[in-house]
C-alpha cells in the first residue's frame, strides 16, 4: 500500500507541476502578445508624430520665409500698391475702362 501511495504522490505532483508549467507558458505568452500588440500600436502612432512633426517643421518654415519677406522694401512696395494704390513717382496710372 505504501508504494502504491508514493506512486500516486509521485503521479500527482508531476501533474501539478505540469499543469502549472501550462499555465505559466499560456500566461507569459498572453503577456507577449499584448506586448506585441502595444508595442506595434506605439510605432504606427511614432509615425504619425514623425509625420505631424516633418508638416508642423515645413509650417515654420514657411511662417519664418514670410516673416523675412514682410521686413522687406519689395513687400513694402506690394502691400502699398495693393491695399493703398499707391504709386510711385514719376510713374503713369493706366486704368482699364470696362463697357459693361
Amino acid at each position: 500500500m505504501r508504494k502504491k501511495d508514493n506512486s500516486l504522490s509521485y503521479v500527482w505532483t508531476t501533474l501539478s507541476i505540469l499543469i502549472l508549467a501550462v499555465i505559466g507558458i499560456i500566461y507569459i505568452s498572453t503577456l507577449s502578445y499584448k506586448q506585441r500588440k502595444q508595442i506595434l500600436n506605439l510605432e504606427a502612432q511614432k509615425e504619425k508624430l514623425i509625420i505631424e512633426l516633418d508638416e508642423e517643421q515645413r509650417r515654420q518654415t514657411e511662417i519664418e520665409n514670410l516673416r523675412a519677406y514682410v521686413k522687406t522694401d519689395a513687400y513694402t512696395e506690394e502691400a502699398a500698391r495693393s491695399r493703398f494704390n499707391l504709386v510711385k513717382e514719376n510713374e503713369t496710372v493706366f486704368n482699364e475702362v470696362r463697357d459693361d
